[in-house]
């Protein structure tokens, strides 16, 4: 067991977080789907993709429907300069990524292990555009080998206000229950989650007399408030840790056909589960502690623990194969206790049905269980054996979650029989989501498999930090 050294301090999110998270639509598991790829869009990426040797991978935003990832590839041109290279690049394929280069002003470049990175920020006639970056990776050469973008595409606001700074700082003003305004507001873009659209907005702090210090941004047209996060670290001593350890992984820093390695990484922001009660703690950045580190604080016990690569902001789980997942307490998969669930045969079009695993009557012991489909076909999938080819034909999917809502993973295709992702504790959730486009024969599970340790309240030692390598799976 490890422990917690000299009397550390830990970042607390400010009083009123839960709920700004409500008021303003940031308490989505899953962000909006705005706008789906355009087919002209994805006849490009496809018809780039064919002249590079079919390399490059793309995902979605969305939000706007252009690519925010596209990776895997390595481009045929360079430029005289990075910056040269990687506009030249965004230039030449604007059809598949929608940026424009001429809205781009450069913030910075940086390198490491080999590797150019440059980070442009967006404007719109000139005010910033907040948060919409592009990031182009090259390698030595010079040589484009990624792209990460959330560009704003296709902006048409004012920018002339109606709404002057000194109104602006009042309405700040009044949400925040008095104090005072610092700095001069300045006029921004706010592309805004919550409705999707794209606002002229004053950006401002406000130091209030209650408690807090507020970055705002008030609509400059109707003078509403839109937004505000806390831009004050709260304080305050941490408990003592009951159970610790640190979690690695050996991976690839970038992309495996450009980067060397693997290379052992701290895994931040990962679920550990602690003991009998499955007592959920996560790794985090947080400077208080190294990275990669749990610390199991009451109510938490001094048990073994488990895990699989789940956290608060992605959960990975495997197509095809077993799926990651490591204990320190000798955990044994028991088979198997009926399951009996099934969607219906063929499921209809635009259902949204949701069927329910509990062990906590006839298993009391599991730890972690995982459903054994009997067969399995929802949607369909063109995937071929090796990793990441295919797409996706019908995007009915079925996804699991665990107790809490969180999901852990989402199936699409004609499987057949497998053993799908595990959840944590002794509830889970299993929804099937279709479209009108057309119906398949759905799954079936008439068991589950199920982990349990003979001393899950034991200390696991030193045994408690890990580092994850392609051995760590559950049964396949």
């Amino acid at each position: 067991m490890l422990a917690a050294a000299g009397p550390a301090r830990a970042i607390k999110a400010p009083k009123g977080a839960r709920a700004d998270a409500k008021r303003f639509g940031f308490n989505r598991y899953e962000r909006i789907q705005r706008h789906a790829p355009a087919p002209t869009s994805t006849k490009a990426l496809h018809d780039f993709n064919a002249r590079q040797g079919e390399s490059w991978r793309a995902t979605f935003s969305p939000r706007t429907g252009l690519p925010d990832s596209l990776l895997g590839g390595r481009d045929d041109r360079r430029g005289a300069t990075p910056d040269a290279s990687a506009r030249a690049f965004l230039s030449a394929h604007n059809d598949v990524l929608g940026v424009d280069p001429s809205a781009l002003t450069l913030d910075r470049q940086t390198q490491g292990n080999g590797h150019k990175h440059i980070l442009y920020r967006q404007t719109y006639k000139g005010l910033p555009v907040e948060s919409a970056s592009v990031k182009v990776h090259l390698d030595a050469a010079g040589f484009v080998i990624g792209v990460q973008s959330t560009f704003e595409p296709a902006l048409t606001l004012p920018t002339t206000p109606a709404v002057p700074a000194a109104a602006a700082v009042r309405s700040a003003l009044l949400d925040a229950g008095s104090g005072s305004s610092g700095g001069v507001p300045k006029l921004v873009v706010l592309p805004f989650e919550a409705d999707g659209k794209n606002h002229l907005a004053w950006k401002l702090r406000v130091d209030s007399s209650v408690g807090g210090a507020w970055r705002y941004y008030v609509d400059a047209i109707t003078g509403q408030v839109l937004f505000r996060y806390s831009v004050r670290e709260f304080f305050s001593p941490p408990p003592p840790c009951i159970v610790a350890g640190v979690i690695t992984g050996n991976v690839y820093d970038l992309d495996p056909s450009q980067t060397p390695g693997p290379v052992a990484r701290p895994f931040n922001d990962q679920y550990v589960y602690v003991g009998s009660n499955v007592t959920r703690v996560v790794t985090s950045t947080d400077t208080t502690y190294e990275p990669g580190l749990f610390c199991g604080q009451p109510p938490a016990v001094n048990g073994r623990i488990a895990m699989s690569l789940q956290g608060p902001w992605v959960s990975v789980s495997e197509f095809r194969g077993p799926n990651a997942h490591y204990d320190d307490g000798g955990g044994v998969w028991q088979s198997n206790v009926p399951t009996p669930i099934y969607s219906p045969h063929p499921y209809p079009n635009n259902a949204n049905i949701t069927n329910t695993i509990d062990l906590t009557a006839p298993v009391p012991a599991a730890l972690e269980f995982l459903p054994v489909f009997a067969d399995f076909n929802v949607g369909s999938f063109s995937g071929g054996a090796g990793e990441g080819s295919g797409d996706i034909i019908d995007d009915d999917r079925l996804m699991i979650s665990d107790g809490a809502g969180n999901p852990i993973a989402n199936y699409v295709g004609a499987r057949g029989a497998f053993n799908g992702a595990a959840v944590h504790g002794k509830i889970m959730h299993l929804t099937l989501k279709s479209n009108g486009s057309g119906q398949q024969a759905g799954y079936d599970i008439a068991v589950s498999s199920y982990l349990t340790m003979a001393s899950p309240d034991s200390s696991g030692g030193a045994l408690s930090t890990h580092t994850w390598t392609s051995a760590d799976t559950w049964i396949t």
